[in-house]
């Protein structure tokens, strides 16, 4: 099941954030999945296969551009930020659902309360067939989750891992982070199977789940 809103005056974001976007400018839409053969612990799995979908889609139209998926949820074009995603997970003893929101900045060229956004056009000069790049999109998507629910295995595991560090923004630097209201330096090692963020802290490892620190 898939809506595609032309029009979202309501758009949500990671935590209390928001997703503001023009009308009929940017693709925003959501996805319903039933991933009953994942367990609890395995929910950034979905999170990984939706950032590589997108990563995918969009690279080809991209050339010369650095594209990377940055933790927990936004995809950066030259450390823009240009899409979004946001998984709500309704589960029992396994997931049951998953409603996949996606945002991605294709036409709006203006961001004035958000200086580090970017879009398709912005970055590229040219204008999209809106629909045919939701179609592009949905195959890639698509073709991963089918992926993963067909091989639910440790290969399949290993792989979306490895490719998701190979695209991980900010990995092997030393960047600022907020915890609370303390700011701190730390080296960027890796986003665990956990979906944990894994950093160095003064040459010892830290691990932190989704919304226990945020970028500086």
């Amino acid at each position: 099941t898939v809506v595609w809103a032309l029009h979202q005056t309501q758009g949500k974001g990671q935590g209390n954030k928001t997703w503001v976007t023009e009308p009929e400018q940017n693709l925003t839409f959501s996805l319903l999945y039933r991933p009953v053969f994942l367990a609890p612990s395995d929910v950034f799995l979905l999170n990984k296969v939706v950032a590589l979908a997108l990563y995918d889609a969009i690279e080809s139209l991209l050339p010369g551009k650095s594209l990377h998926i940055k933790w927990p949820n936004d995809l950066l074009i030259e450390g823009r930020k240009a899409a979004g995603i946001l998984i709500e997970i309704g589960m029992r003893s396994n997931i049951e659902t998953a409603i996949i929101g996606i945002g991605l900045n294709v036409h709006q060229t203006a961001f004035p309360d958000l200086p580090a956004a970017t879009s398709l056009t912005r970055e590229t000069g040219q204008t999209f067939d809106l629909e045919q790049l939701l179609q592009k999109l949905l195959q890639h998507l698509e073709a991963g989750y089918l992926l993963l629910r067909s091989q639910p295995n440790a290969g399949t595991v290993r792989q979306l891992h490895e490719r998701y560090e190979q695209n991980l923004w900010g990995k092997g630097r030393t960047l600022q982070f907020r915890r609370g209201d303390h700011t701190f330096l730390a080296v960027v090692k890796e986003v665990d199977e956990q979906g944990q963020l894994v950093v160095l802290e003064n040459g010892e490892e830290t691990r932190y789940q989704l919304g226990a620190i945020s970028w500086k």
